[in-house]
């Protein structure tokens, strides 16, 4: 068999097929979060842990809060510092945002907590003080 001779598209068209640009980086997916790494899934497993073991509630109630506390710290750990020129560390990012997310969630939840704790104690204090003034 005797071999044509390349022409000028040929030879492009075989250097284009045997370059080494870089290809376009895949699209991630959005990962959802761990459900033991939100709010509600911290208070599940505490609940559970308070309802099948002889853990007392006091423990149970600082164990949920410290496990929220680590959870909000490993989650900004795992934060990209924002850079101008690295997209993955964008706000609009599927990782960068569903981290924010979840610490945003986080810190709702623990301030809801808190005002309620906090009207539980003004509550406890203004029945105290009636107390003391009818007897």
């Amino acid at each position: 068999m005797i071999k044509k001779p390349e022409g000028q598209f040929e030879s492009i068209l075989t250097n284009m097929q045997n370059s080494t640009k870089k290809k376009p980086a895949p699209v991630r997916a959005n990962k959802p979060t761990y459900y033991f790494d939100t709010p509600q899934g911290v208070d599940h497993i505490t609940k559970t842990l308070h309802d099948f073991t002889d853990i007392k509630p006091e423990d149970a109630v600082k164990m949920n809060k410290e496990t929220k506390l680590a959870l909000i710290k490993t989650e900004e750990k795992g934060l990209k510092r924002f850079d101008h020129d690295d997209i993955s560390t964008y706000p609009s990012d599927p990782e960068q945002r569903r981290r924010l997310k979840n610490i945003e969630n986080h810190k709702k939840v623990d301030a809801k907590t808190l005002l309620v704790m906090k009207n539980k104690y003004s509550l406890c204090r203004l029945i105290f003080s009636i107390y003391i003034l009818i007897f």
